[in-house]
């Protein structure tokens, strides 16, 4: 269940933020080489149906079609405008990255 992963994760994400300096979004500024920000693939349904049909693995078409967005974003200056939509409850609850995004995201995943 989700409060049981929260709970397990929680700590290993304060070790690997302790040893590697990495900030997460949205409780830290984002700033320096690493950030830590939970996303959700399923932005992505469209995209992922087509190359599911195609034969890809769900889990591996989330993975890839939003690392690539993510990416592709980051390349043409987009990211920022990612990291900088905030909910209001954001610093007691966290905040999904590209939750009010999806559109953006799908568009990066089009090539010209």
């Amino acid at each position: 269940a989700v409060g049981s992963q929260s709970l397990m994760g929680q700590p290993m994400l304060h070790r690997l933020c302790a040893a590697t300096g990495a900030k997460v979004w949205p409780f830290d500024p984002v700033a320096g080489p690493l950030v830590f920000a939970e996303v959700y693939p399923s932005l992505l349904r469209p995209a992922v149906q087509a190359e599911t049909a195609r034969g890809w693995i769900t889990d591996a078409a989330q993975v890839r079609l939003l690392s690539r967005a993510l990416w592709l974003l980051s390349r043409d200056g987009g990211l920022a405008a990612l990291f900088n939509t905030i909910p209001a409850l954001a610093a007691e609850e966290g905040a999904i990255l590209g939750a009010v995004h999806a559109s953006e995201l799908l568009d990066a995943l089009r090539w010209p």
